[in-house]
């Protein structure tokens, strides 16, 4: 005999047949279970969705309001858990056996004669139902764990993309710092990082950028001269023309920033900036040509940021320029240097501030 779980079963015995149905009632409780009744398929469906302690069903096939058929298909979409045995006479096998197609899980013929027969289908059907909820629990239990183990990535990650933030917020601060240090040698270059940074700072309030795309511009900007850290002091500080040399590794400052941070790999994009913020938006600057929206856009912003400040602060060779005039000089180059667009924008920003 099967072995199921030690406990009180309770069973649903639909015929519309009363005296089948007393019948079936007085031998299902003779074996120890508990047994409800009703004479359709409708009542069995109702009931089946009120008491979700049913764990086996007895059911006629032939019945007035709702036939086994129907009731079987619409048992299954709200408790697919339970058994259902058919009641069936000689001559309704082949309903019967229609109805395990459609979902029935064994059928009994009437009038039921071997107790012993029966005790052991139902024993058989309670342990089928008992494995498919032990199934169940399993998946949901598997599930639970999956939850629990993917919020814990999560928050994890979070800690891991907190650190890489503060990470590279210290390496641009260190670095940061190197440049200060590097531009108080020169009088005229001193301070020429802080102001772009400023600038980029105030201008991506006009670009509606997020806080972690305004993160990006401003570290971008204090950075963006690093390369000239590796050019010789005397040139960075030369009062006089530069020879066509000089200009060579001034102009190469980009490309060598670009050097210093691969081996910081979390500053991929932050990278990419800084080796393209000398690039014109006619495709006419350096280091490779680049033109339009195949520039970065952040580098595009920079490249005003970076021009404007350059234009109106002294020079060994020049004064600096008014604001006005510097203003001039980006919307003369509106296309050419500069991206349009954005050009506009830096514009319309410095002339209200």
């Amino acid at each position: 005999m099967t072995e199921v779980e030690e406990r009180e079963y309770k069973i649903l015995v639909v015929d519309d047949d009363l005296v089948v149905r007393n019948s079936f009632e007085a031998i299902l409780r003779h074996l120890g279970y508990i047994v409800l009744s009703v004479d359709d398929g409708e009542g069995a469906f109702n009931l089946c969705r009120t008491n979700p302690d049913i764990d086996l069903i007895f059911m006629d096939i032939y019945m007035p309001n709702m036939n086994g058929f129907e009731a079987i298909k619409l048992i299954q979409e709200i408790r697919a858990d339970v058994p259902i045995i058919i009641i069936t006479g000689e001559s309704s096998i082949e309903n019967a056996l229609e109805a395990i197609k459609i979902g029935a899980y064994d059928f009994v013929p009437k009038p039921i004669t071997n107790y012993k027969i029966l005790d052991i289908t139902i024993r058989r059907a309670l342990e089928f139902r008992n494995q498919l909820l032990r199934e169940q629990q399993y998946k949901r239990d598997l599930q639970q764990e999956i939850l629990k183990k993917t919020e814990l990535l999560r928050v994890k990650n979070d800690q891991l993309e907190e650190n890489i933030r503060n990470l590279e917020k210290v390496t641009v601060e260190v670095i940061s710092s190197f440049m200060e240090m590097m531009e108080q040698k020169d009088s005229f270059l001193a301070g020429h990082t802080r102001n772009v940074t400023e600038i980029c700072r105030k201008f991506s309030r006009v670009l509606h950028l997020s806080e972690k795309e305004v993160q990006l511009l401003v570290s971008a900007a204090k950075l963006h001269d690093i390369g000239k850290l590796v050019i010789p002091e005397r040139i960075l500080t030369k009062k006089e023309a530069l020879e066509p040399g000089e200009w060579i590794q001034i102009k190469a400052h980009p490309e060598r920033a670009a050097v210093i941070l691969k081996p910081l790999e979390f500053m991929g994009e932050l990278r990419e900036i800084i080796l393209q913020h000398h690039e014109r938006y006619d495709g006419k600057g350096y280091p490779h040509g680049l033109a339009g929206e195949k520039i970065n856009y952040f580098a595009r912003v920079l490249s005003l940021a970076n021009a404007y400040d350059a234009m109106v602060s002294d020079r060994p060779y020049r004064e600096g320029l008014d604001s006005s005039d510097a203003i001039t000089e980006i919307e003369l180059n509106k296309g050419k240097q500069f991206d349009p667009a954005l050009a506009d924008l830096f514009i319309g920003w410095l002339r209200t501030n």
